[in-house]
C-alpha cells in the first residue's frame, strides 16, 4: 500500500455522484501538488477501462501504479543515480551520445566516453549510497564525492576535475530534459588545480615509458599509444 508521504486520497461530490481524487506531494518541497482524478489515471493505465472507481483501496492501488509507472513524475528521475550516469556514457546505446555527435560530428569520442565510465566505476560509485535515485541527488552528495577524492592522495587535482565531469555532465543533461527540477552540480565544491608543473622527461624516463607502451600495447587505445609515442620519439615539449 502507498506511503502517506507520497500522496493522499479524498472524494469530491459532484452532481452525478462522488469521485476519488489524489493529491501527490512534491518530492523536493513536500508541498501538495494539484489534485488528479483517479478515474482519469485509471483510463491512462488500463486503456479501455472507463468504469468509475468506487472503493478506496482500488483508488490507492491506481494512485500508486500511476506513481510507479512515471505518470506523475518522470520515470527517469526515479532511476538509480550511478546507473543513469553509466548509461549516459554507454557508447553503443546512449541517446545522449548519438544526439551530441549528430549535432556536431565527433563531439564525443569513444575513448572519452569509456574513460567517463571508468571514472564512475573506479572513483565515484564507492562514495555514493547504492540506492540513491536521480531525483534524490543533492549538492551534499556531490561535495562528499569531491572531498573523498581529495583525500585519496594518489589523485592529482586535474584528475579529480575530470572525474567530476563523469557525473556533472549527466546531471546537467537530466536537468535540461526535465528529469530533475534543479541541477545540484551547479553549487558543488569547485576543484582548483594545485599540481606543480614538472620539467621534461629524462632519457631514462623516456626509455621506461616506451618499454611500458610496448609491453602493454594491446591494453592501450591506439590513439593514446600513438600520441604518447609521437611525443617521446620526436622530442615534443610543452612551451
Amino acid at each position: 500500500m502507498a506511503h502517506r508521504t507520497e500522496f493522499y486520497l479524498y472524494k469530491r461530490k459532484k452532481t452525478k455522484g462522488s469521485y476519488w481524487y489524489v493529491c501527490y506531494l512534491d518530492r523536493d518541497s513536500g508541498k501538495q501538488m494539484s489534485a488528479k482524478s483517479i478515474d482519469v489515471l485509471k483510463e491512462k493505465l488500463n486503456g479501455r477501462d472507463f468504469g468509475s472507481v468506487k472503493r478506496r483501496d482500488e483508488a490507492a492501488i491506481i494512485a500508486k501504479r500511476a506513481l510507479d509507472e512515471g505518470l506523475i513524475f518522470s520515470a527517469l528521475s526515479d532511476k538509480n543515480f550511478i546507473s543513469y550516469c553509466l548509461e549516459l556514457w554507454d557508447w553503443d546505446n546512449s541517446e545522449y551520445i548519438k544526439k551530441r555527435n549528430s549535432a556536431k560530428k565527433d563531439s564525443l569520442g569513444k575513448e572519452y566516453c569509456h574513460n567517463m565510465r571508468f571514472f564512475l566505476k573506479k572513483h565515484v560509485e564507492k562514495h555514493v549510497p547504492s540506492d540513491l535515485r536521480l531525483y534524490q541527488v543533492q549538492t551534499r552528495h556531490l561535495d562528499n564525492i569531491i572531498t573523498s577524492l581529495q583525500q585519496e592522495t594518489e589523485l592529482a587535482s586535474g584528475t579529480i576535475q575530470l572525474i567530476t565531469l563523469s557525473f556533472s555532465i549527466p546531471l546537467k543533461e537530466a536537468y535540461r530534459t526535465g528529469a530533475i527540477k534543479d541541477n545540484p552540480a551547479d553549487k558543488m565544491i569547485k576543484v582548483c588545480r594545485t599540481e606543480k608543473e614538472r620539467g621534461s622527461f629524462s632519457y631514462n624516463e623516456c626509455k621506461k615509458i616506451l618499454s611500458y607502451l610496448k609491453e602493454h600495447k594491446g591494453e592501450i587505445y591506439p590513439s593514446y599509444y600513438l600520441a604518447i609515442a609521437l611525443a617521446l620519439l620526436t622530442g615534443m615539449r610543452k612551451r
